[in-house]
């Protein structure tokens, strides 16, 4: 292992451990440090897995995350938020652990697309129905379940609570360029 992924385990362990010690580190999704840090991280407690997200850097879209999953609450195939924490200088959150792999890793194994984009699209008119919008859809952000069949969201920073009106066509057109991105590139 390197000693830059060394001293990124370390950090994040440590930065686990200020905001919960009760979380035990399992695997670093994303570390970034540059005027503060943003951390993704699966980690486990009571024999379950979560991902905690944190940052001193967003703190402003940690915020609009919590809120989005707040209003989002029981959707299915949308991760749940478990528990927020908030010391004024770091926001973190730590949300229900969804297995899959993202849109980009497992694009071609995927047998039927067309019933694939269509749960998608169910998905995003169940949020868009609570009043979430503005999704970041991206290839990165859609989670392909263990079946091939069905899809998950998990990354809300950049959404928005309120009314949805007019925002749909646009999260639609974003997914029609995303198969058509990968129909195009990834054959």
């Amino acid at each position: 292992m390197s000693k830059d992924c060394n001293e990124q385990i370390n950090k994040a362990r440590e930065i686990i451990e200020r905001v919960d010690s009760s979380l035990e580190l399992c695997e670093v999704f994303k570390y970034v440090a540059y005027e503060g840090y943003t951390l993704v991280a699966k980690v486990q407690v009571e024999n379950k897995f979560y991902t905690f997200k944190s940052s001193s850097e967003h703190v402003d879209l940690m915020c609009n995350e919590i809120n989005c999953l707040n209003v989002l609450g029981g959707l299915k195939n949308v991760a749940k938020l478990k528990k927020e924490y908030n010391n004024n200088w770091e926001v973190a959150l730590l949300k229900e652990y969804i297995e899959g792999q993202t849109l980009d890793n497992c694009y071609q194994d995927i047998k039927d697309k067309e019933k694939l984009k269509m749960n998608l699209v169910d998905l995003v008119n169940k949020i868009h129905s609570v009043g979430v919008c503005g999704l970041d859809l991206k290839s990165d952000n859609i989670l392909i379940l263990s079946n091939f069949k069905n899809v998950a969201l998990f990354d809300f920073d950049a959404s928005e609570v309120k009314n949805s009106q007019g925002y749909m066509e646009h999260d639609l057109e974003c997914i029609d360029l995303l198969f058509n991105y990968h129909l195009q590139f990834m054959n």
